[in-house]
């Protein structure tokens, strides 16, 4: 995917989504439809934004992320600096923005606050050079330029597709995150 592994693990988290949605009755007024705002009619977006809805509180649940900032802030929120985002984002595992956007999302920062916290990212390496000095690594927020899968993953999806638990398109978008096709792995329509 060439992107950082915080990004592509907030990328999974959002498909899973969308694969869940296709097999699963969501009810209505679950968690995830509350974070959505009702305004947005068209349904495409509605969609996106209940995926990363989704992606968000799998990955960074609400509850235990005002719990870890009250830890590393000693509850004096008005402190957080870029390094308790970098701190919460290497807890969480995601990249920095994933991590500013949902520090927002949850109340604990505003709109101000996440642009200030977001201008370290156009300082030309700055956001790199302070994860090193925290002594974490940057795996997070640097592209891994990496494209492979999981022995294991493949066999998992292997045994989907066999058992009709997943659809041919399933593994095209699977794959295609990848910049491969099933074809490419001897799967045929």
């Amino acid at each position: 995917m060439n992107q950082s592994l915080g990004y592509e693990r907030f990328t999974i988290a959002h498909e899973i989504y969308h694969i869940l949605q296709n097999r699963v009755y969501i009810k209505e007024k679950s968690v995830i439809e509350e974070m959505v705002d009702h305004e947005v009619e068209d349904y495409k977006n509605n969609n996106e934004l209940m995926a990363d809805s989704f992606a968000a509180e799998l990955l960074i649940p609400e509850k235990s992320l005002k719990d870890n900032v009250k830890e590393v802030t000693n509850s004096k929120i008005k402190d957080m600096g870029n390094d308790i985002v970098i701190q919460l984002q290497h807890k969480y595992g995601v990249d920095y923005i994933a991590m500013t956007r949902r520090l927002k999302e949850v109340g604990i920062i505003n709109d101000q606050q996440k642009n200030q916290l977001e201008e370290i990212l156009g300082m030309d390496g700055k956001l790199q050079t302070l994860t090193k000095k925290l002594g974490r690594s940057n795996d997070l927020n640097t592209p891994s330029k990496d494209s492979y899968i999981l022995q294991k993953n493949l066999e998992v999806l292997k045994a989907n597709y066999e058992n009709g638990n997943t659809t041919f398109d399933d593994l095209v978008r699977i794959f295609g995150y990848l910049g491969s096709t099933p074809e490419k792995f001897g799967y045929d329509e």
